[in-house]
């Protein structure tokens, strides 16, 4: 019994860290989507003046 729900929490705990990693890697390739856009829009503004 004990050790079925070592097993749950086993799979609960490695689906919640895989989603964690998901989550930072979503967060990562947005902000350097922003940085992106920011460098381009910059470069942009610099080339119109």
């Amino acid at each position: 019994m004990v050790m079925v729900l070592f097993l749950l929490l086993l799979q609960q705990g490695v689906f919640i860290i895989s989603l964690m990693i998901k989550i930072q890697v979503l967060l990562f390739k947005i902000i350097l989507l922003v940085i992106l856009d920011l460098v381009l829009i910059w470069r942009w503004v610099l080339l119109q003046n």
